[in-house]
């Protein structure tokens, strides 16, 4: 038997793994579990996702208790359809779960010095705690840092003497500039996290990243993305805006102003109860709405638009402040809040912060969009959740 596996082995290359994908939004929790095989690649054995309760308030206290029953219940009916212990569980994490940021560390000495591990391990180590500092300010935060947790660290560039490089270990320079991607938030949020899991998937491994990570490296696999880009995703309860320039994810900023926002618009609107709204909407994208709510859900989603669009032009122009933004620009999805909001984002208003002085060319990122070399297989191309489908690549390529 062994030997078989060893033959398979050469012959197949990797052998056959499963693991599960966890895609914990603002708005919703959604779960794949998969086989990656050779013969077969990336295949669906099950799906499933839960929606995040919420009240026309945002209510911290009820958003973290409501996403942990949401991740609960998908969880368990991910594992009600597993017959083996997964390989790896891979979560990826909302910016409302923690912040993430590009921290540049810059070395400079007179005489030549060794790039080898020790040091890049003590330089990232250094920063860490630095980061873990500035986290606990920006958020007003009591916490000591004990409590704050890295959920990632990700080395996006090294240069070296002002020159990119791909392989430094074992060169000397005299000058070193680190790109290093780092998130954080607190440490009780990914206790509970591996608590569930443990319940449900116990002695897998968990791999924590963020969703715009996920979606930069993904991108890169069959995008060219040198020229750079901005990248929208406008999730349950808020909007993050990424910027990636000379291949680093630079800069995110976030707004709270989601999907749920106008939802809570519509559900005022109709004066119906707002765990209702999403039906509702899915009923006027159907055709099956009746006429004059679609005129009041019409008019709700365009005084959304209108509140939204005004924070994302200020958004845009925070960030193209030291330099003008890339021509392209991705948004997640193709539904109708997307396109809604899409019609702000095609203004003529953003000419004045793109690098050709021109509205932004923009690309909606859905399953049908996704380049033809990236060879979806057919469970993943009609599972049709675009979030899923992504993090499930960025996992069967990085991890």
């Amino acid at each position: 038997m062994f030997v078989l596996k060893l033959k398979q082995m050469f012959l197949f290359g990797k052998k056959e793994k499963v693991f599960v994908v966890f895609d914990i939004g603002s708005g919703s929790v959604g779960g794949l579990l998969v086989r990656d095989s050779h013969k077969k690649g990336l295949e669906v054995l099950a799906s499933a996702r839960t929606d995040i309760r919420f009240k026309e308030d945002i209510d911290s206290h009820l958003f973290h208790r409501s996403l942990e029953e949401a991740f609960k219940k998908t969880t368990q009916s991910l594992r009600s359809k597993a017959h083996e212990a997964p390989d790896f569980v891979f979560c990826v994490l909302n910016s409302l779960l923690s912040v993430s940021q590009t921290r540049i560390i810059k070395v400079n000495k007179e005489k030549p010095f060794d790039i080898n591990k020790k040091l890049l391990d003590d330089l990232i180590l250094e920063e860490t705690e630095i980061f873990k500092k500035t986290y606990v300010e920006e958020k007003g935060s009591s916490l000591p840092s004990s409590e704050i947790e890295l959920f990632e660290h990700n080395v996006m560039k090294f240069v070296l003497n002002g020159y990119d490089t791909v392989k430094p270990l074992g060169k000397r320079a005299r000058q070193l500039d680190l790109y290093v991607y780092m998130s954080m938030g607190k440490a009780k949020v990914k206790e509970k996290i591996e608590d569930v899991l443990g319940e449900s998937f116990a002695g897998s491994p968990v791999i924590f990243r963020t969703f715009p990570f996920v979606v930069f490296n993904t991108l890169k696999l069959s995008t060219d993305t040198r020229e750079g880009f901005v990248f929208v995703d406008i999730a349950g309860e808020v909007t993050d805006i990424s910027l990636v320039r000379r291949e680093v994810l630079e800069e995110i900023i976030s707004f709270p102003m989601g999907r749920n926002f106008v939802l809570r618009k519509i559900g005022k609107a109709l004066n119906t109860l707002i765990k209702e709204t999403s039906s509702v909407l899915s009923r006027l994208e159907r055709g099956h709405s009746e006429e004059g709510a679609t005129k009041k859900i019409s008019k709700a989603m365009s005084d959304a638009k209108d509140e939204w669009c005004d924070i994302f032009k200020k958004a845009v122009g925070e960030v193209s402040e030291v330099s003008p933004l890339p021509q392209n620009l991705f948004v997640v999805g193709s539904d109708k809040i997307v396109e809604e909001f899409s019609i702000c984002m095609e203004g003529d208003f953003f000419s004045q912060f793109t690098i050709l002085g021109k509205p932004f060319n923009i690309k909606r990122i859905s399953p049908e969009s996704l380049d033809p070399s990236l060879k979806l297989s057919p469970s993943l191309k009609e599972e049709k959740d675009i979030f899923l489908i992504l993090e499930t690549l960025f996992a069967g390529k990085f991890l």
